[in-house]
């Protein structure tokens, strides 16, 4: 079985005037990667996928450290670029995203269009998935990507309802059969 485990960073420590795609994790976010470490996932992985952005590839370091294993990072697997807006309050936030998912062919203020990051991240675990047959594949990265690679999995649009509508939380997946084995999980 080819199996994947998509785990989402944990908070990060939010800094409005500086790019988003360049915030690191909290405190608390360290403390989180580090209860990550602790679950039963990384017997025997030699190798984990990663998200370019600072926040998914501490939390892969974090891991690392513990268990030895490479890290591969790709920027395919960033998150939706919202550079054009910057950071952006809670409650906006969350309704800009919620159109990214009604409209997923339009941009919101400037941001990369859903689509666009669905195709780049659903390509690049394609290409993850023929080196990785029959193996579990770990990857690293963040909420809005994860639930587009995870609607591809089930062979569904994507759409607001399967996001984890929060950071550091993993789903489990059996790539053979197109099943969700556990869905978003807080850890």
């Amino acid at each position: 079985m080819t199996k994947l485990i998509y785990i989402t960073h944990p908070s990060v420590e939010i800094v409005p005037n500086i790019r988003i795609d360049t915030w690191q994790l909290s405190e608390e976010g360290q403390k989180a990667a580090k209860r990550l470490s602790k679950l039963n996932f990384y017997k025997n992985v030699r190798l984990v996928y990663s998200s370019r952005e600072p926040k998914a590839i501490e939390t892969a370091q974090i891991l690392s450290e513990k268990y030895h294993f490479k890290i591969k990072s790709y920027k395919e697997l960033n998150e939706l670029n919202r550079s054009s807006t910057g950071f952006i309050l809670p409650d906006e936030y969350i309704k800009a995203i919620q159109y990214v998912y009604q409209y997923p062919d339009r941009s919101f203020q400037g941001w990369e269009k859903l689509d666009k990051s669905y195709e780049r991240n659903t390509e690049v675990l394609q290409e993850i998935i023929k080196k990785h047959v029959g193996d579990l594949i770990i990857i690293i990265g963040h909420g809005q990507s994860g639930t587009l690679i995870k609607c591809w999995i089930k062979k569904i649009k994507p759409s607001w309802a399967e996001d984890p509508k929060t950071t550091g939380c993993y789903f489990i997946a059996d790539l053979n059969t197109n099943k969700i084995l556990q869905d978003w999980t807080k850890y």
